[in-house]
């Protein structure tokens, strides 16, 4: 995933959810939230999995409940020997076979901890494959896949995300337990002594007012009804949600392993194929000096057309370096002239529903209207409401507000979309 490109960010649900969104012939829907190429929130919600802007790399961050976080003495190895012994070193804390799970190390985690400990996260290989399987259906592009527990905390940090609170530190592993779970969240909270003053009481903890509490979406009122009081509000003391990128529990070349069965009996007898593979090499050589005298020409040709198509597209720019990188460089700064502003002209807006409406019947548009803010596109009854959920979801990674209305006097659904505020 790119810094300078729109990114999507999914919150998966945990295993029970989806299973029963499935029992129910449901899709299952995720909180989500769309990033612009400065860091922007353009979007954000909760919606089915089919809905969500698949044109984006997204980052899918596992339930918090999903994700074991083990602290372990390491060895004095490294590299492959390292990874080996992990399962090994892990197994005495876990309540499965370690073949089961899959094991990230992230030993820059516990940054105030002895040098020869550090963190590692386990995830069920049945909850990957299971979250594989739904990305390739719905069409999700996963850049990386994470946990939110696993953001880097400054001091010992409390924050609520969906319904789960997470108690994050410097020198310790995350935990995370249910918000409905309040005693044994105080107790936990005790036990490790993260919460100075802790007292479980009737309900739930009490903090001495030496923690932090990290509220991205005003979770204070929510926290303090739990019980927990005199925490101190500070959102400076956690790293952002796209820094987990860097942090993943599961690399994508883990993902593609676990989503590929490999049926060793269609690899057949390897024996069999050493003498056709011989006669082929043979051939082959025997044609190599001919083919070398055919490329030759054809690079040659190949190389007077991007000239020739060159000096037309660019008559007045010399061709002093690559020409692929000087029509790149033309066309982004073709590009930048696009980003308007919401009061500059309507044609940012077009561009942007035309992109998003490629598979719309043709000559489907009946009529537009600009009132100088919102452009308003009149279809007819050809345009379907697949073909307009998917413009929908497309739009949702652009830097855009649109809507499908249904007005008295049209042939049929009409599109209002204009630009958000601050682009």
């Amino acid at each position: 995933m790119k810094k300078a490109q729109s990114a999507l960010t999914v919150w998966w649900p945990a295993e029970q959810e989806i299973t029963q969104a499935e029992e129910a012939g449901k899709i299952p829907r995720v909180r989500f939230s769309v990033q612009g190429t400065n860091g922007q929130i353009l979007h954000r919600g909760h919606e089915a999995l089919n809905l969500l802007p698949g044109n984006l790399p997204c980052l899918v961050l596992l339930h918090p409940l999903e994700v074991g976080h083990l602290r372990l003495t390491l060895p004095p190895i490294s590299g492959r020997k390292l990874r080996d012994a992990i399962p090994f070193l892990a197994e005495p804390q876990l309540m499965n076979d370690p073949e089961e799970n899959l094991f990230a190390l992230h030993p820059n985690y516990l940054k105030s901890s002895a040098s020869q400990d550090a963190l590692v996260t386990v995830v069920s290989k049945q909850t990957l494959r299971r979250l594989a399987a739904l990305c390739r259906q719905h069409g999700l592009q996963p850049a990386a896949v994470s946990c939110e527990t696993l953001r880097q905390t400054a001091a010992t940090v409390l924050w609520i995300t969906g319904e789960t609170l997470v108690l994050g530190s410097p020198s310790e592993p995350p935990l995370a337990l249910p918000l409905k779970a309040a005693r044994a969240m105080a107790a936990l909270c005790k036990k490790r002594a993260e919460l100075p003053g802790t007292n479980p009481g009737k309900n739930a903890g009490q903090a001495a007012g030496h923690a932090v509490v990290f509220t991205p979406e005003d979770d204070l009122p929510k926290l303090q009804g739990l019980g927990f009081s005199g925490l101190q509000v500070a959102s400076n003391h956690v790293a952002p949600v796209q820094s987990l990128l860097d942090r993943p529990v599961c690399s994508a070349d883990e993902l593609r392993k676990l989503g590929v069965k490999v049926d060793r009996s269609s690899v057949g007898d390897l024996s069999k194929l050493l003498w056709p593979a011989a006669v082929l090499g043979i051939t082959a050589l025997a044609g190599v000096n001919a083919l070398a005298f055919k490329v030759a020409q054809t690079q040659f040709s190949i190389e007077q057309t991007i000239a020739q198509t060159y000096h037309e597209a660019l008559p007045d720019v010399p061709m002093v370096a690559d020409p692929l990188l000087l029509l790149q460089r033309e066309k982004k700064a073709l590009n930048a002239g696009m980003q308007v502003t919401p009061g500059e002209g309507v044609s940012f807006l077009l561009h942007e529903a035309g992109q998003a409406l490629d598979n719309a019947p043709f000559n489907s548009l009946n009529s537009l209207h600009w009132n100088g803010q919102t452009l308003s596109l009149v279809f007819n009854s050809s345009v379907q409401a697949a073909t307009q959920e998917e413009a929908l979801a497309r739009l949702k990674g652009r830097p855009v507000q649109a809507r499908w209305l249904s007005a008295a006097g049209t042939p049929g659904p009409v599109l209002e979309i204009s630009a958000k505020a601050g682009t």
